[in-house]
């Protein structure tokens, strides 16, 4: 039985997402990437080699990016291809629709909390309402995330099945 790929990793989510961003300003190699990496924070730690390079080789392997040698350079650099840029811009499209709809919660919730005096049934009546557009907003990124695996599983191959993880909830 063959498994579906699944991105779960948030750490890895953002740093593939940021290297995406980053080529799409220009080529760069591997070790600009992380010397980038480390002046801006993605989360609880930073990623180095052993994380870049993995989801370089991966992006490349997509066709997301491709590898070039610049004349008298042995160190590959790396540039985002269309496809990459096609891919990245439906995703920026994904995130921006996902940050309105977060700040569209943290609106409603910051106007009932300034509209009422404090009272418990109150902020337990918000909390609740918070939680269920939190739920929905779920349930759309893991749609969006399962849209993301069916693009991913077109384009790979299955020589090693073994490195993907399945994308269903637990």
């Amino acid at each position: 039985m063959v498994s579906t790929p699944r991105i779960s990793n948030p750490f890895y989510l953002r740093t593939r997402f940021t290297v995406l961003l980053l080529l799409a300003s220009g080529e760069m190699h591997g070790y600009q990437i992380i010397k980038f990496l480390k002046t801006i924070k993605l989360g609880e730690r930073n990623p180095g080699p052993s994380t870049i390079y993995p989801i370089l080789h991966r992006l490349e392997k997509e066709g997301l990016i491709e590898s070039v040698y610049e004349k008298g350079e042995k160190r590959k650099a790396y540039r985002i291809t269309d496809k990459g840029m096609a891919f990245l811009k439906s995703r920026i499209r994904i995130a921006r629709e996902f940050m309105s709809y977060f700040q569209g919660i943290l609106d409603l919730v910051e106007a009932k909390i300034d509209s009422y005096e404090p009272k418990k049934a109150d902020y337990v009546r918000i909390l609740r309402e918070a939680y269920d557009s939190m739920y929905k907003l779920c349930e759309r990124i893991k749609g969006a995330l399962e849209e993301i695996n069916r693009e991913i599983s077109k384009e790979k191959t299955w020589r090693n099945p073994g490195k993907y993880i399945n994308v269903s909830s637990s």
